[in-house]
């Protein structure tokens, strides 16, 4: 909140996995977990936060690309109530308002019935939440640039790392993976994951990438300390 209200971006991406579906999964969950967790709460917790981001950044535009965890809820419509589908397809976007928001949503169609590559073309690079991951930093990033053939940014790997290749004709192609705001999780012990985000800065027909790495809940960015 403080980094947004300094910088006053242009353009926010959400980058997927902003409501966790936690009650909608297969995997075990641990009774000391807070089993109140519904998704109700999680859709009023990501209202409140979309409304927050709003308001400290009103002009900018707002784009939330769903990832694995969002299509959850739509993998339960599909699989308990098809009959459904068609009524509930939108329940999430009406649940947090992103009309009266003004936030754009990236998702699926609703064709699919199993999650996919979810994003968005921006600046030369596909924004998105893509259906790879790969145990070490940056290798998802290289995966996907020798998939796609173009620059990407990806969450879902937890991971922060910057793949580059240069391909025929000197053209550099960039993979990113910028990381994620979760710290732990019931089913993960000591995970390798890194806190931050990406930030592209454009001037002209220029474009930067920038990684914002949180170390022990701080981080330095333009001569500034966050904490």
């Amino acid at each position: 909140y403080k980094f947004i209200d300094d910088y006053e971006p242009d353009h926010i991406f959400l980058n997927g996995d902003m409501v966790d579906g936690y009650q909608l999964t297969h995997y075990p969950k641990s009774p000391f977990e807070d089993l109140e967790q519904t998704v109700e709460k999680e859709m009023n917790k990501m209202y409140d936060f979309l409304t927050e981001i709003r308001d400290l950044a009103p002009q900018a535009k707002i784009t939330w690309i769903w990832g694995n965890h969002e299509f959850r809820l739509t993998r339960y419509n599909y699989e308990n109530v098809p009959h459904l589908a068609w009524l509930l397809q939108d329940v999430m976007e009406k649940q947090v308002k992103t009309a009266d928001l003004d936030v754009e949503v990236i998702k699926l169609d609703r064709k699919f019935a199993r999650f996919a590559d979810t994003y968005t073309e921006y600046k030369g690079y596909l924004v998105g939440h893509f259906d790879k991951v790969s145990k070490h930093s940056a290798y998802t990033a290289k995966g996907l640039v020798d998939d796609k053939g173009i620059s990407i940014i990806q969450s879902h790997t937890h991971r922060a790392g910057s793949h580059y290749k240069t391909v025929h004709g000197g053209k550099l192609i960039e993979g990113h993976e910028i990381g994620s705001m979760c710290t732990e999780m019931a089913y993960k012990v000591e995970p390798n994951w890194q806190t931050g985000w990406g930030i592209l800065e454009t001037i002209k027909d220029t474009t930067n990438f920038y990684q914002i790495i949180i170390k022990n809940n701080k981080f330095v960015f333009n001569g500034k300390l966050y904490s």
